[in-house]
């Protein structure tokens, strides 16, 4: 959400993560990683009724964090491990939204649209499980939640007409609840 109300709501999305790490003690690893999330527009809602509400729209915001995170693993068992994580790292966002109603009290109602890419803090923190299949072969899965910064998504473009309107928005963050499945290959 932004300073006056208004929110954009996502739709469930799906992301790529690609890392390598590095074991620096017998339970604690560092990491670092990228990747490609991405999001479909649900809506956009709220706003002020003074300054004026947003409702509608379509589009999609893509992100790509550089993440370097600790993890703590926890052994329950010779094969079957608890890892805790946290992390921190920049994203870089990409928001485009296009068909985004604009009521302003006393003006007609505008259409507007963004394209913006931006950069900002991301931090996470989430939880692992792992079973070891082989010597040399993990597959796990765990939830991870994620937060950024600020994030600018520029200026609104009312729909048809050259130029941006107003100031550049921004969102209080961007927020994440990730869910996921993965393969470790020790060389």
């Amino acid at each position: 959400k932004d300073g006056d109300g208004a929110k954009f709501k996502f739709k469930t999305g799906v992301g790529l993560n690609v890392g390598v790490g590095y074991t620096v003690a017998e339970n604690l690893a560092v990491e670092v990683r990228s990747g490609l999330l991405w999001n479909q527009i649900d809506k956009a809602e709220g706003g002020d009724s003074t300054v004026g509400t947003v409702s509608g729209g379509k589009g999609a915001v893509y992100q790509v964090p550089v993440m370097a995170s600790l993890v703590y693993s926890i052994p329950i068992s010779d094969t079957f491990s608890i890892g805790l994580k946290g992390g921190a790292g920049v994203q870089f966002t990409n928001f485009r939204a296009d068909d985004v109603t604009v009521s302003i009290p006393g003006a007609p109602d505008a259409m507007l649209k963004w394209d913006h890419n931006s950069t900002a803090f991301r931090w996470e923190v989430g939880f692992q499980l792992a079973h070891q299949i082989a010597d040399n072969i993990r597959i796990g899965g765990g939830v991870l939640f994620s937060g950024t910064s600020e994030v600018n998504v520029g200026a609104g473009e009312i729909a048809g007409n050259p130029g941006n309107i107003g100031e550049d928005q921004k969102l209080k963050g961007l927020y994440n609840v990730s869910l996921g499945f993965g393969i470790t290959v020790a060389f």
